[in-house]
């Protein structure tokens, strides 16, 4: 603090009264001198200093400018911090009461002595406080200098502090007025924010409001939302216990509300002094003299820019003269509960939003739960005439000729059916229109149908419908017009809210949607249908064709295998001759050319262009050759032959094991290895089993096709490739109790999708990307071992661990 701010304080204290007020509320060093006449700035700076309380200064803006150490330490700030910021910024909302006085003596020029509440570091105390305004060298005040003493330690709080004379005591009594009627708008300003219950924001409210003014009566008063200003009632009252309840009285004197409503709707404030020069009715005046009213003041309640009701203090003592202090704080009051009532109505609006939106959601839920038209329609009107509140809601289907009929509603107690009792409505202006305003997504909303200038032919129709009040939506089937959606009022006129309309409207189009989704449906199950008896003559024709191909592909074998068999048997058969005549051809060439060793030029000429040396050696090899050929082709035309089975017609008993051996070999070429490609590697653990009867040829395409597709899925396997086959009784492991055989057949391939597994034995279902893949391997597999053998085929993968095929089939299949 400079000196310049020193004088100024000292200044303020020179003369006795306020230098013995001072030393009063000062809890000073007895070592400091006592008077300030002759003090330097350095031992007036010691005093602020050394003191126990609160010395602050403060800006025009009431920004902290200084405070002694002391003080910043009781109210339990950092000195530097508070620096240009105000109680506002440091305490929140309980510096409002501080800053009353501060403001006041800003604003008035004069030096303010007050008690009142601040916040400290250990909780708030009431302290006694002198605030001096700081003036500049032409007089322009700059700020305000504060001092505060505790009330508990420096003075009685039963004693009010010395006054410099009478004037000043009234500022103070006002000051004081008005931090308590701050405290009552901070204390409404806080249950607003904590509650959104009006009935409590209301009472207590009212019983501030006639305590801090000494009022025998605080009411609240509330237009009828529907009567304009012509009537209302009263809603809220806190009076003394001997007066009549203004809430009995119940309506409100409507001729009042009409005389005064154009300057309540101004925002102006009826100032009463005494009511029987206020100009009011006789009406009005007696219901102002059954209240014992004698002075009253008015102060409109404001719900956003509407007019919501009227904030009312009576007195019934005596007459009363309003005072402005009075007036303001009442029209603060009256601007508090004006919020506290559109917040009210927001959170209300948001919920009813949130409690409407959350029905309509599970009503939208229940529609999309059902594909039946008729449980869609009850659903439907049901739902809608509860969230409406509406005595009936109604379904209406258009015809192709754009009549209609009613063909679902809901309707609450004591009103006639529609459904079932009124013919086809013949309404020609909808069949001219095809279907009017609905065809172009337009709603119709009526509150009351006799003002809304209908035809008398229509009322007529309506009455009939006993509706006085109704909104209609159209439902759209896609893009067709299919009926219409009402909801109607029959104990009334309504007004229809535009949220009502819209939740009328959600749901018309969820209806046309549900409604298309069970017209889709229905058209589904029925293609559906048609689909799977297509399916199964296919697949009839399918295993009728297989079977036949299969019968014919036996006997193509079986010819092909047979006419092979002749000629290789014959060659085969004259091979060992061959050998042996040229073994002794080839001796007698050797015997000529041990005894005529120098033959003629013309043979020896001969015998160089032959290579008859070569020949010698590779001939044998050649005719050994030939010999090992015939062998396989005998052996191969033997596994054709028993591949084919040509007497398929009747089971009979089987080898298993030659039948998997007989189909590998003729899968050999694939087996092998190829360029850049490992072959496959065949691991055979062959159980000890019994002969299978069986239809063999079938049970070999069986093994033809699982191998195939085995071989098939290696195709992408680059390191080493296997397929395992496993043979063994069922689970028992003997063949006279479990009466079946298991074939396992696995390769660790890639493995196959979960998604693919479970579809692999449908028809036409293939993962080959190959050309000429059909999709009928598996499935004709899956017919042979299950429907013709009465067996069990399954597949076990992992993806990335390869395929199993589990066959079991019976050994004595019936």
């Amino acid at each position: 603090m400079d000196s310049y701010r020193l004088e100024q304080l000292r200044n303020c204290c020179r003369d006795n009264a306020a230098f013995e007020q001072l030393k009063q509320f000062l809890t000073v060093d007895a070592a400091v001198p006592a008077t300030f006449e002759s003090k330097p700035d350095a031992q007036f700076l010691q005093l602020v200093c050394k003191t126990d309380d609160i010395f602050v200064e403060y800006d025009r803006e009431l920004r902290y400018v200084w405070i002694n150490p002391a003080g910043a330490a009781r109210l339990g700030i950092n000195l530097v911090d508070a620096i240009g910021k105000t109680n506002r910024e440091i305490f929140g909302r309980e510096a409002d009461e501080m800053e009353v006085p501060v403001r006041h003596a800003l604003e008035s020029g004069q030096q303010v002595q007050v008690s009142h509440k601040i916040p400290l570091l250990i909780g708030t105390s009431i302290y006694h406080c002198i605030y001096t305004p700081v003036r500049d060298n032409a007089g322009t005040i700059t700020g305000i200098i504060g001092v505060a003493c505790e009330a508990t330690t420096a003075i009685d709080l039963e004693k009010p502090l010395p006054q410099a004379n009478t004037r000043e005591g009234a500022h103070v009594a006002s000051l004081q007025l008005q931090i308590e009627q701050y405290k009552i708008l901070s204390e409404v300003i806080t249950r607003i924010r904590k509650s959104w219950d009006l009935d409590s924001i209301f009472k207590a409210s009212a019983a501030e409001v006639r305590n801090l003014l000494n009022a025998d009566r605080v009411k609240i008063f509330r237009f009828s939302p529907n009567a304009g200003l012509h009537d209302g009632e009263f809603v809220c009252e806190d009076a003394l216990p001997a007066l009549n309840s203004a809430l009995a009285i119940g309506r409100h004197d409507s001729s009042f509300g009409r005389e005064y409503a154009a300057q309540y709707r101004q925002g102006e404030i009826q100032a009463i002094s005494n009511i029987y020069n206020a100009g009011f009715s006789d009406t009005h005046i007696q219901i102002l003299t059954k209240l014992h009213i004698r002075a009253s003041l008015i102060v409109p309640l404001f719900m956003g820019e509407d007019l919501w009701g009227l904030l009312c203090v009576d007195q019934c003592s005596s007459l009363r003269h309003w005072q402005a202090g009075e007036i303001e704080f009442i029209t603060q009051m009256a601007e508090h509960l004006g919020v506290a009532l559109q917040h009210t109505q927001s959170i209300g609006q948001v919920q009813k939003a949130a409690k409407r939106e959350k029905a309509l959601a599970t009503t939208i839920d229940k529609i999309r739960q059902s594909l039946d038209p008729n449980t869609i329609f009850k659903i439907t009107t049901d739902e809608v005439r509860q969230l409406l509140q509406a005595d009936r809601v109604a379904v209406y289907q258009f015809n192709s000729d754009w009549y209609g009929e009613f063909v679902a509603e809901s309707v609450a107690a004591g009103w006639n059916q529609l459904v079932g009792t009124l013919p086809i409505i013949e309404d020609t202006h909808l069949q001219e229109t095809q279907g009017g305003r609905y065809r172009n997504h337009e709603t119709l909303a009526i509150d009351d149908i006799y003002t809304a200038g209908h035809r008398d032919c229509h009322i007529a129709l309506l009455e009939q419908f006993q509706a006085k009040a109704y909104v209609i939506v159209p439902i759209f089937e896609g893009e067709k017009l299919w009926g219409l959606l009402a909801a109607y009022q029959n104990s009334g006129a309504r007004h229809w809210e535009a949220d009502e309309i819209e939740l009328l409207v959600k749901i018309g189009a969820q209806f046309g949607v549900a409604l298309q989704q069970a017209q889709l449906l229905a058209q589904t199950r029925h293609q559906a249908e048609e689909l799977t008896q297509t399916l199964r003559y296919l697949q009839q024709t399918q295993r009728m064709m297989q079977t036949e191909k299969l019968a014919s592909l036996g006997q193509l074998v079986a010819g092909v295998a047979h006419e092979i068999s002749n000629p290789i048997n014959f060659i085969s058969g004259n091979l060992s001759h061959t050998s042996d005549y040229s073994h002794n051809l080839l001796e007698l060439v050797r015997l000529y050319q041990q005894h005529y060793p120098l033959p003629a030029s013309a043979i020896q000429d001969y015998l160089a262009a032959i290579e008859f040396e070569f020949i010698q050696e590779d001939l044998p090899s050649i005719l050994s050759s030939m010999g090992v050929g015939a062998k396989r082709i005998q052996a191969l035309v033997l596994s054709l032959q028993k591949f084919s089975q040509v007497d398929q017609a009747q089971k009979k008993p089987v080898n298993i094991h030659e039948g998997i051996d007989t189909t590998l070999l003729l899968l050999q070429h694939r087996l092998k290895a190829k360029t850049q490609r490992a072959g496959i590697e065949v691991v055979k653990e062959y159980g000890d089993l019994p002969a299978v009867k069986c239809f063999a040829a079938q049970i070999n395409q069986v093994f033809m096709n699982i191998l195939s597709n085995a071989i098939d899925s290696l195709e992408t396997v680059s390191s080493q490739r296997t397929i395992s086959i496993r043979t063994s009784l069922g689970d028992g492991g003997n063949a006279q109790q479990t009466g079946s055989v298991v074939i396992r057949i696995c390769d660790n391939g890639p493995g196959i999708p979960d998604a693919l597994r479970q579809r692999i034995f449908d028809a036409f279902f293939t993962t080959k990307q190959a050309k000429g893949a059909t999709g009928m391997g598996l499935f004709i597999s899956y017919q042979i071992v299950v429907e013709n053998h009465g067996g069990t085929l399954k597949c076990v993968s992992v993806a990335g661990e390869g395929t199993e095929f589990w066959i079991e089939i019976p050994i004595d299949a019936k």
